[in-house]
């Protein structure tokens, strides 16, 4: 479905200033349902990654293909959940969700009534007037979830969305994405929490020190729920762990 042939990004300096080579010929590919999270040290180019799929950024060399199709720009086929959840603070829940079903047509009773499903499918039907600030952190994040939700993408983006929560927070949204998004939608998620990687994906891409380049693809074979297998969870854990140290980046492609 999505698929990335030696795509390499650098960015262009200041006068005098060298280039910065943040991605290093990377190619890859993920089947439609597949979840798939990308881990690495910082400065490993993960959000870079992100906002190339995205169309935010255009890669130095090599091609990125959707369905086929090469992204040249931002589109309504992939949806972006950011770190922060970069409401509007003069729209309530339930009009953060409707707006960006304007642009698909969707308006008026039509479009009020998908924002609500949405935002109870995502457990806050009873927030649906509420303002961002009478919101917490988690559930900003999870009305973010819903606006991308709502326009029914083909690939959910989702970069580092659950990092500035609590742990309790950041377990409930953890377990609502698998809820939403397990065999139904294609999704790349970026994180820097390995463990988070284990519980929610499929198959986890490590990226090594700048300029990131793959040098592990991981098939997550643990049953799900993962929480009920929290001993082979600390073990995969463990493993990854070990590719993470500062020689990572060496020799061929890890697999497991």
């Amino acid at each position: 479905m999505l698929s990335l042939r030696n795509v390499e990004k650098t960015f262009q300096n200041r006068q005098g200033q060298k280039p910065l080579q943040a991605l290093k010929n990377i190619s890859f590919t993920v089947a439609s349902g597949e979840f798939t999270s990308i881990i690495g040290p910082s400065g490993s180019g993960k959000t870079t990654l992100i906002n190339l799929i995205a169309g935010f950024l255009h890669p130095s060399q090599g091609s990125i293909r959707l369905g086929g199709h090469p992204i040249r720009e931002p589109g309504a086929d992939r949806g972006v959940v950011f770190q922060e959840a970069a409401l509007f603070p003069w729209l309530t829940a339930r009009e953060n969700i409707a707006f960006g079903l304007l642009n698909m047509g969707c308006k008026g009773k039509s479009g009020r009534k998908r924002a609500l499903h949405y935002l109870g499918l995502v457990g806050l039907q009873d927030y649906a007037n509420s303002y961002p600030h009478e919101l917490s952190g988690g559930m900003k994040q999870r009305v973010a979830l819903a606006r991308v939700l709502a326009l029914n993408p083909q690939v959910l983006l989702l970069d580092e969305p659950f990092c500035s929560l609590d742990n309790q927070n950041r377990c409930g949204l953890q377990d609502l994405v698998t809820a939403i998004c397990w065999a139904k939608k294609t999704v790349l998620f970026v994180t820097h929490d390995v463990k988070e990687a284990i519980i929610l994906s499929d198959r986890i891409l490590l990226l090594s020190p700048r300029p990131g380049q793959i040098v592990g693809d991981f098939q997550v074979n643990i049953p799900r729920p993962r929480r009920n297998h929290m001993g082979a969870v600390q073990a995969w854990e463990n493993k990854l762990l070990g590719h993470l140290g500062p020689n990572a980046h060496q020799g061929f492609p890890i697999s497991i």
